[in-house]
């Protein structure tokens, strides 16, 4: 009895098919990577006392970027300073991009108590109550998170988050401690509001007029 051979796995493309490109996805995925770069520029100058960031500080893969921001002139104006043999060139945040960048400043402070809950929930639903900062991070924008909410956040609120390492340096973020009031959907929640509405006597709706 001769021994079967393994089936042998498929090919990666089939014949006479070409990938083709999707030309309006890329152009989106061009924008997001551009905006990306501007909003982190864009930090980055309100960080100085300035509002300026000057492209000598920036990395060799930032300075290649750095022209993006001309696109975006009411955030961001290209200047030029010093003589024709030695003057530096970087870019300054406008008059009106640092005005708003402090309004959203203010409403992110305002905004904590409700990111906090929003990485608490977060944590409560995976199995060890910790998860990879990188995946945080990377979900930040899609859970509304701001960039920087390890800086903004975990370090001012010990009592509900932790950092933890593990053996490999990899670091994760750590539910401090659990709160069953969070673990309700919020059906269950209006449920629980009917009911305490109901055991105190008050109607939880508003009744009908005459």
């Amino acid at each position: 009895m001769h021994p079967i051979d393994p089936p042998k796995p498929p090919p990666a493309t089939e014949p006479g098919i070409q990938r083709v490109q999707e030309e309006a996805f890329d152009k989106v995925a061009e924008r997001e990577k551009d905006y990306l770069f501007v909003s982190r520029m864009r930090k980055l100058a309100m960080q100085k006392p300035e509002r300026y960031v000057e492209l000598s500080d920036l990395s060799p893969e930032d300075r290649l970027l750095s022209p993006v921001l001309e696109n975006y002139p009411a955030v961001f104006e290209l200047v030029r300073e010093g003589s024709r043999r030695c003057w530096t060139e970087g870019y300054r945040l406008t008059l009106t991009a640092e005005q708003l960048s402090s309004e959203e400043e203010n409403v992110m402070k305002q905004m904590e108590d409700h990111f906090v809950t929003v990485l608490r929930k977060v944590l409560m639903l995976s199995i060890w109550r910790r998860l990879p900062l990188e995946k945080l991070v990377y979900l930040a924008p899609h859970l509304g998170l701001p960039n920087d909410f390890e800086r903004r956040l975990v370090h001012q609120y010990p009592h509900f988050l932790h950092v933890v390492t593990l053996k490999d340096s990899t670091p994760l973020l750590k539910l401090t401690s659990w709160d069953a009031q969070l673990a309700l959907s919020l059906e269950e929640v209006k449920k629980h509001q009917v009911l305490q509405s109901k055991a105190s006597g008050e109607y939880p709706f508003s009744r009908p007029t005459d």
